[in-house]
């Protein structure tokens, strides 16, 4: 793919993604007028009952997993979920140091429409003793994703992502997706959804990785690709305080075989009081990235991470 055909399918895929999200404040704009309108011709005393009609957000349950349309009416206010994660971990031994994790995540509804955006950020700084030398690592996470759903199954979303993470030799690495999702279960025990899409992936690598790999004799140049884009989620609420949660995700370069990348996390959260929780994680990244193996042979393709943190959310 040239450059110029590969901006303009970024250009396109992202006019889309605008297009949704545009299409999504119009649909809430237009929804909520409407109910102006309606409230005000209406006599004081049903307004009163219609009220009254209204559901407390919190016996939909973790309404932002399930589809809009699983409630019959759809509710018809917005709605808001706001969740935040943290942990700190220390090593000792051969590596001296401390890794910390935080993430935050909003998610907003409005009738069948629906908006998340997640922020994660790890950092680790450490000393390899036998070397003396210090690192100082970052990875960073920014995403949106829209949702419409369609029917109590079916959903198209789109979204888009930026990522730097500095173990990994990437400066800059913008995501455009665009497809369908699909709800295969969503009870008051269990959730299991899928998605499938198609994207277009832009990175930059960092100056170190350029530097290094010309220090052994090698080019590490800037990329761009489409890819298809998969994933799957899975809740199993155990207890009104325990959850079980799993996430697995997997992008393929649709130009090299060879590309690719997923990922796993599996978690579980015990409820301690009120909106607070214990959270235990494990993820495991795999990316095989021919570019950076080859300019660089001693990169790993996986990394695990086990972490124990705390979680609130409302």
């Amino acid at each position: 793919m040239t450059c110029q055909e590969g901006k303009y399918m970024k250009n396109v895929v992202g006019s889309l993604i605008i297009m949704l999200g545009i299409l999504v404040v119009m649909a809430s704009a237009s929804v909520w007028a409407q109910e102006a309108s309606t409230s005000e011709a209406e006599a004081p005393e049903a307004s009163g009952q219609a009220e009254e009609a209204i559901p407390d957000p919190k016996s939909l349950g973790p309404w932002w997993l399930y589809s809009a349309k699983k409630y019959d009416p759809i509710y018809p206010k917005w709605l808001f979920h706001i969740e935040g994660n943290l942990s700190i971990s220390d090593m000792s031994g051969n590596v001296e140091g401390s890794t910390y994790f935080g993430s935050a995540q909003v998610v907003a509804r409005k009738n069948i429409f629906t908006n998340t955006v997640l922020y994660d950020l790890m950092k680790s700084d450490y000393t390899t003793v036998a070397t003396g030398s210090d690192v100082d690592d970052e990875k960073q996470l920014l995403s949106d994703l829209v949702r419409v759903d369609l029917t109590e199954r079916l959903s198209v979303q789109g979204g888009l992502s930026w990522v730097k993470d500095t173990a990994a030799y990437i400066e800059n690495r913008y995501t455009y997706f665009l497809g369908l999702g699909y709800v295969l279960l969503q009870t008051p025990k269990h959730f299991l959804s899928f998605g499938a899409y198609g994207g277009f992936d832009d990175v930059e690598y960092t100056q170190k990785a350029k530097s290094t790999a010309l220090e052994l004799g090698t080019v590490i140049e800037d990329e761009d690709g489409n890819a298809l884009y998969g994933e799957q989620r899975y809740s199993w609420f155990v207890t009104e305080a325990i959850s079980f949660n799993e996430g697995f995700k997997y992008l393929q370069y649709t130009e090299d075989s060879d590309k690719y990348r997923w990922e796993l996390n599996l978690g579980v959260a015990a409820q301690v009081i009120g909106p607070v929780a214990v959270t235990a994680n494990y993820l495991i990244k795999y990316d095989n990235n021919p570019t950076i193996r080859e300019a660089i042979p001693t990169y790993e393709k996986e990394d695990k991470i086990l972490s124990v943190g705390i979680q609130v959310s409302y």
